[in-house]
């Protein structure tokens, strides 16, 4: 059996309701609610937020173990982003980049990581797999 996947990183698409960066832009203007920094856009975080997305996608699991059993410091240190204090924020089945952030927001440990003032830099990524689901990654991280 055949799976297909559509990956969104950088770009608009009506089947995710907006663009994917509009998860990051909106984590950025809760920060901004409560006087942090927005978020930094980095394509090397947007490769391994995609491998994680895509990880989920095909196995049919939300979780933070990827490929081969790696951790996403292991994923974003294999982009050569210069790695200090990260994070990661998984989800799947929401639509949209608006349910996607309510959902990162309304759960402690990701509204957290969200609003962490060491994580400047992040990314997004959503995956859609063979049956329509998408499966969400954010990555966030500092540098040394």
């Amino acid at each position: 059996m055949r799976v297909l996947f559509l990956v969104f990183c950088f770009w608009a698409s009506a089947a995710t309701g907006g663009s994917v960066p509009d998860a990051l832009s909106q984590a950025s203007a809760e920060r901004q609610r409560v006087g942090l920094p927005p978020l930094t856009m980095n394509s090397r975080l947007a490769a391994a937020a995609e491998a994680q997305a895509r990880h989920m996608a095909r196995s049919q699991r939300i979780g933070h173990r990827g490929t081969g059993g790696s951790s996403f410091a292991e994923r974003i240190r294999a982009t050569g982003y210069p790695l200090c204090h990260g994070a990661e924020n998984v989800a799947g089945g929401q639509r949209d980049a608006t349910a996607v952030t309510r959902a990162w927001m309304t759960s402690p440990a990701h509204r957290a990581n969200i609003l962490n003032p060491r994580l400047t830099d992040g990314a997004v990524a959503a995956v859609r797999d063979g049956r329509g689901r998408l499966w969400w990654a954010m990555v966030l991280a500092g540098p040394c």
